[in-house]
């Protein structure tokens, strides 16, 4: 009965320790330690686990109103108990499925690794984080479904699809042409679908940008000073535009895989955990 009353105790502290840690709030710290020191000396590293899990599940339930909507969030801290509690940790790291962003683009997923957060317990604030790294993966079906989402006025453009292989784009589609033949034979115009496909590498554009790099573009079926180049190719870099996250990033480096793109870099998410 003692250890059942000293885990339920221990729980209860933990809640608003973990709160307070994460989202700026106070609490006293002798209790908390001293029930974590007998519960370790009880029932071992099961304790100490206990602490960090009730911080991630903290975490968590933020995300969506810090981040975004998302399928689901995924928290994980690797750190000495004692430390979480004191406000100390070396690594916090965060998962989100289908994150969707505020232009109506959905990620497949999004990584960020939070290394050396460091919290003021007294004064409930954030003091520092040493580096976040993000990972920002993007899928084929999304970028499909995102360029088909938009029309240029006067064209029409259809089957758009993306294919992503070992560095490469390619964006293939069928644009409809009306072919006006000679109104002395009385001969009505008629559509024309001619094929197009463009293919070529991605470059970093910017903090929060890529782009096609034009010396790098094979286009078929498109006037290359034609809108709908131009069309596809910056309905495809807005697709992938972070300046729809909700922290500021420096993007460092694009990958083409198959089927998925991996955008990473450096972001600053302190002001974010500090709402």
């Amino acid at each position: 009965m003692l250890y059942v009353n000293l885990w339920k105790n221990l729980q209860l502290n933990t809640q608003y320790l973990t709160l307070n840690t994460f989202f700026c709030g106070k609490f006293s710290m002798n209790k908390p330690k001293l029930l974590l020191l007998l519960c370790l000396a009880v029932f071992g590293t099961g304790c100490g686990r206990a602490v960090n899990r009730s911080a991630e599940r903290r975490v968590r339930d933020a995300l969506p109103r810090l981040i975004g909507e998302a399928k689901s969030y995924k928290v994980s801290i690797n750190n000495d108990p004692f430390k979480t509690i004191s406000g100390s940790l070396s690594n916090v790291a965060i998962d989100g499925d289908d994150v969707l962003l505020s232009n109506g683009f959905l990620l497949d997923h999004l990584h960020l690794d939070l290394k050396g957060v460091s919290v003021d317990t007294g004064k409930g604030v954030v003091k520092s984080i040493r580096e976040t790294r993000f990972r920002a993966t993007v899928g084929k079906a999304n970028l499909d479904e995102f360029l088909a989402g938009a029309q240029i006025p006067e064209e029409t453009l259809r089957n758009t699809r993306v294919t992503l292989d070992q560095g490469f784009v390619t964006i293939t589609g069928i644009r409809e042409l009306i072919e006006f033949r000679v109104p002395l034979l009385n001969q009505n115009p008629v559509k024309v679908n001619v094929p197009f496909t463009l293919t070529g590498v991605l470059r970093v554009a910017g903090a929060r940008r890529i782009a096609f790099d034009p010396k790098h573009l094979t286009v078929v079926g498109l006037l290359l000073a034609g809108k709908p180049l131009a069309f596809l190719t910056d309905r495809f870099e807005r697709a992938v535009d972070l300046n729809a996250l909700p922290f500021p990033v420096t993007l460092s480096d694009v990958q083409i895989r198959p089927n998925e793109m991996i955008l990473s870099g450096v972001a600053d998410v302190s002001g974010l955990l500090k709402k």
